[in-house]
């Protein structure tokens, strides 16, 4: 018979499953929390930590080039819906004209003579002066001696001109020369620059902040701002709305352009009173119909009508709607910017912050380092601080420069990293870099050994040693095989492959003064097919894969993972010579009579005409190979070609820096030996030449001390 149990309560439920409750006056239970309790730590304070004693982490003031921490989602800028949702757009719109025309990086304009116009030579310095009345200046920059009494006049340093005269410089046909002298008498302003810039005593010219100074600016406007402001349009400072309206009840798509035209000077925006009403006017209406549709959202949608109907009179609750409306857009900003925060493109749109691109390449594998340092951060980006290429359209700063970079290698990292330890990696970051390949040399390379030992003859060797030393002789650690030929030994303890002494192990065997000469030759191409093993011509003269040598058995040649990589000084300068030569006069050349054949490439080029073009006649009896230095010297003087010198390519070197190095042993095995930077030499036609000892050599046509009696 079964038996039936019943349980209580008390042994199925816990005592606290109701827990702590919360009721009204009344009784009524309102909510529970259950199984859980409130507990409030009332534990008095351990004091205050003292801070002197941790290290700053690092000091963002600097670079002066990105001081703002702030991390800013990078929108889909040309669609206006993305700033405001909640919030009016048309007084957005409204407010950012006005944001615009108080912090805007305004310029004054002159057009007019140039009262005591000098230049002096001896310090590159013109002065001038310029009477007050005459400077058309809109924004009212201060240009009077009242700028050096107060940080703070008109609000911001860029409109303060005799105080920060530094900050601005004279933009005078299509150029931008720096301020280096500015003072002022209320009258007049006199003004000193480098350079003889002016023709004439009469001249147009604005002035107007440094180029730095301007992206800041730029920088500084909120997103509304930069819409209006759009440098990459044109006309510049069109803004291109998208949006959807009605019309005679039925929405349509519709796209308006509106621009904020500038003065007849084409910098600063219009501030005209009549201008800049119907300006505004027109971006107010625009806005309107898309606070009808899109947004607006908290006054259209969340609060009554009656609460607006019965609004004051200066209407504070419109107001009061719109500053909620903002916060929420901006909140709504970053919730966005989650969507797309792993997201990297070239447009940038609806991608990652540019704050953490290089996080983002680190968290792949990248080693993200700085492209630039702080200290010749403006000679090796943008140039010596003289006159710029003038330009009202957007300029990068240094630290955009470096996001920009970091955010192309890592939208190519899959073809890198897939391709790391090969030739074609290294190749893509130098040409990435600005480096091509005829700045370059890269050169791998393998062992040649002079040829094959006799076994009977090492045996003897052996046995000889271990007479005379008392040793014994492990034959097992010699690298010669049964016929006589070099061989790779399996990895051990005292032998690895391409360990430090790997070369001298070859050549001075173990224990024994004995072993092959050997010789480290090009071979860029290191795969061959060959019918036999006997007699082998290695000769490739593709610069790529370079290599032009010889020996009478294959298996005497060794393997190994040496690189040499550089930014050559000689190479731009040698290439440029042979395109004119086999390129623009395509090969008729007054030295071909002597060349065994016609060049394949640039190193077979400079092989055969160094090999070929010294006259060994008179190699000995003066100071320089006038045949071969011919080949240079008709480059030089002939018309219509580049003229390359070494001045020239250094400072190419110069800009190129040498940040690139990093990125490249980012590519480069772990078990290669690579030796990278910058090779400084003569060209093949300029080659240092050998100095003989002076004297007569017997048997030769060196017959005379007189050395011009031996020229012929």
């Amino acid at each position: 018979m079964a038996i039936k149990q019943f349980r209580n309560g008390s042994s199925v439920f816990g005592d606290n499953l109701v827990g702590l409750q919360f009721a009204s006056t009344k009784g009524t239970p309102l909510f529970s929390f259950g199984d859980f309790s409130i507990t409030t730590n009332i534990a008095t304070s351990q004091g205050m930590l003292p801070m002197a004693g941790h290290p700053l982490v690092y000091n963002y003031q600097t670079n002066g080039y990105n001081t703002n921490l702030n991390i800013f989602i990078n929108f889909n800028y040309s669609d206006i819906t993305n700033y405001a949702n909640y919030g009016s757009l048309s007084e957005r719109l409204r407010a950012a004209v006005n944001g615009i025309i108080t912090d805007f990086p305004a310029g004054a304009y002159y057009s007019q003579t140039l009262y005591g116009l000098t230049y002096n030579s001896a310090t590159n310095l013109t002065q001038f002066q310029i009477p007050i009345a005459f400077i058309y200046n809109p924004y009212n920059i201060t240009l009077t001696t009242d700028g050096l009494l107060d940080n703070s006049v008109s609000g911001t340093t860029l409109r303060n001109l005799v105080k920060y005269y530094d900050k601005f410089v004279l933009e005078y046909n299509n150029e931008e020369t720096p301020l280096v002298g500015l003072t002022s008498d209320d009258n007049y302003l006199t003004i000193s620059v480098n350079g003889n810039i002016f023709s004439a005593t009469t001249a147009n010219f604005l002035i107007k902040p440094n180029y730095l100074e301007r992206e800041n600016a730029f920088k500084a406007f909120d997103e509304i701002q930069q819409f209006l402001l759009n440098r990459d349009s044109t006309p510049l400072y069109t803004a291109t709305f998208k949006y959807r309206r009605y019309t005679d009840d039925t929405l349509v798509d519709d796209t308006t352009s509106i621009t904020w035209e500038t003065y007849f000077y084409g910098y600063n925006p219009n501030i005209n009173v009549n201008y800049l009403e119907q300006y505004i006017t027109t971006l107010v209406n625009i806005g309107n119909e898309i606070d009808e549709i899109k947004s607006n959202l908290i006054a259209r949608f969340y609060i009554s009508d009656s609460i607006i109907d019965f609004d004051t009179p200066d209407q504070k609750i419109q107001k009061m709607l719109q500053v909620y409306g903002r916060s929420f857009d901006e909140i709504k900003k970053y919730i966005d910017g989650l969507a797309f925060a792993n997201t990297v493109t070239y447009d940038k749109k609806n991608n990652a912050a540019d704050n953490l691109i290089k996080n983002l390449a680190e968290t792949i594998g990248w080693k993200a380092d700085t492209i630039y340092s702080s200290d010749d951060l403006l000679t090796n980006v943008f140039g010596t601080n003289t006159t710029q290429v003038l330009t009202n359209n957007k300029n990068k700063t240094p630290y955009e420069l470096d996001i920009e970079f970091w955010r192309r290698l890592f939208l190519n990292s899959a073809y890198l990293f897939k391709s790391k330890g090969t030739r074609k990696a290294i190749e893509f970051i130098l040409e990435y870099i600005g480096a091509p390949e005829s700045l370059y040399e890269f050169n791998e390379y393998v062992y040649l050994a002079d040829g094959k030992i006799s076994v009977d003859e090492l045996e003897s060797v052996i046995s000889l040693t271990e007479a005379q030393t008392g040793t014994v002789i492990d034959t097992a650690t010699i690298p010669v095989d049964t016929e006589g030929y070099p061989f790779i030994l399996n990895n051990t303890d005292t032998f690895y492959y391409q360990m430090p002494t790997y070369q001298q192990y070859f050549e001075k065997f173990p224990g024994l003064n004995y072993g092959y000469e050997l010789t480290q030759e090009i071979d860029n191409k290191k795969v061959w097919f060959v019918s036999g093993v006997t007699d082998v011509v290695r000769a490739e003269y593709i610069d790529e894969s370079y290599a032009n040598y010889e020996t009478n058995d294959e298996r005497l040649i060794l393997n190994n993972k040496f690189i040499d990589l550089n930014l050559k000084l000689s190479k731009p300068i040698e290439n440029d010579v042979y395109n004119y030569y086999y390129t623009t006069l395509s090969g008729n050349t007054w030295f071909s009579q002597w060349l065994n054949q016609t060049p394949q490439g640039l190193q077979h080029f400079l092989d055969e005409t160094y090999s070929r073009l010294i006259n060994v006649r008179n190699r000995k009896g003066i100071s320089q190979y006038p045949t071969l230095y011919k080949v240079y010297e008709e480059y030089l003087n002939a018309s219509g070609t580049t003229g390359f010198r070494y001045i020239h390519v250094l400072k190419y070197l110069d800009s190129i820096g040498d940040y690139w190095s990093n990125l490249i042993t980012q590519f480069v095995p772990a078990t290669t030996i690579s030796f990278v930077g910058e090779k400084i030499t003569n060209t093949k036609f300029q080659t240092q030449k050998y100095v003989y000892k002076r004297g007569i050599d017997e048997g030769s046509v060196f017959t005379s001390n007189n050395v011009s009696d031996n020229l012929m």
